[in-house]
């Protein structure tokens, strides 16, 4: 075989090209969006105030994981509390019963009850809150109450709460940033990216285990939200895999499907608006056993159900098939059941 032969034999599969509708200024913001993930050009992108990869972390909620051979401890989060004069009697996680906290032992190291949005309290279009005790001050302020609450209580507490309340005050880790905003969208930061907008922001934190977007308006933050819960219901209904850890990459895929602020109509958009918010207001929340269940409920009523046929037309008439595509791929993967499909119809 000569040389000119062997070139002939030569077969290279050349990537394909594929149309994105999308400038070379585009795709190269998108690039390095990508590969920075920084969250301030995410915001400028998004046209919002800003974009929170994680909420504020914080250890000790419901009294760390259940270990062989080891007491759980209490938790941060507040099963129950009765004011009385000059203070109130609390219980808190995995405690047996409530004990007195003086007001003036509050105010001395910062102590609150804060809202805070966690992984667990969001569903579609609508969340919860825990009620936690945190400090303002620091965690040193907040060890330092739980000791005080323990003395204070000695001949009152059971054996089995003083080491629950001592194993806290080791184990407790928080470093908050308090939501000082008016409008804001919370979302799951593992696995399905549910979004809500929460109602009350009074002493509200986000949970470490979320990533939110602080918006300009009350308009905007429903319509982000009802982009996110659209964008997470498509991963399903497109038989996709979510990813587990997100941080700023649902925000990321709001860019790259050009689904952002200014990218739509304001017109559809102002009706996604409305419509996320006729919802939100409409819910109630429901402890789901899983969110692709929540999304797939929720997609039962009238106002989501229009949301992602008006989504799903404008992406079918400006094109954006394609970006939606990729956008999905920056937050989940082709389950396997979904490949074998598409391998056998040769797509």
């Amino acid at each position: 075989m000569t040389h000119e032969d062997e070139r002939r034999e030569v077969k290279v599969d050349m990537p394909k090209e594929i149309k994105l509708n999308m400038s070379y200024e585009d795709y190269m913001r998108l690039a390095i969006l990508w590969v920075t993930m920084d969250t301030k050009d995410l915001a400028k992108a998004l046209y919002v105030v800003k974009v929170a990869a994680k909420g504020s972390y914080i250890m000790g909620l419901f009294g760390g994981e259940k270990k062989s051979g080891s007491e759980r401890y209490a938790g941060l989060v507040v099963s129950d509390l009765k004011p009385v004069n000059d203070g109130l009697y609390l219980r808190l996680y995995n405690t047996d019963k409530e004990y007195l906290v003086p007001s003036d032992l509050m105010r001395r190291h910062g102590i609150d009850i804060y809202k805070v949005y966690y992984l667990g309290t969001i569903n579609p279009f609508k969340c919860s809150a825990l009620n936690v005790i945190l400090s303002s001050m620091g965690e040193k302020q907040l060890k330092e109450f739980i000791e005080e609450v323990i003395r204070i209580n000695k001949e009152a507490m059971t054996e089995a709460d003083e080491r629950r309340l001592r194993k806290l005050s080791k184990e407790v880790k928080a470093r908050i940033n308090v939501l000082r905003g008016s409008h804001y969208v919370v979302y799951r930061g593992n696995r399905v990216f549910t979004a809500c907008v929460p109602e009350d922001l009074s002493k509200s934190v986000s949970a470490f285990n979320t990533g939110y977007i602080e918006c300009r308006n009350a308009k905007q933050a429903y319509y982000y939200a009802a982009i996110l819960n659209y964008m997470a219901y498509k991963v399903i209904s497109e038989g996709r895999e979510f990813m587990r850890d997100h941080y700023a990459r649902p925000s990321l895929a709001i860019v790259a499907a050009k689904l952002t602020w200014k990218d739509l109509p304001s017109e559809l958009r102002d009706e996604i608006a409305r419509l996320s918010h006729e919802l939100s207001r409409k819910l109630t929340w429901i402890d789901y056993p899983n969110q692709k269940k929540a999304l797939l409920e929720t997609a039962k009523t009238p106002e989501f159900a229009k949301i992602i046929e008006l989504l799903d037309k404008h992406i079918e008439s400006a094109g954006k098939q394609r970006m939606l595509e990729g956008a999905l791929g920056l937050v989940s993967v082709v389950s396997r059941k979904e490949f074998l499909k598409r391998l056998r119809r040769g797509s």
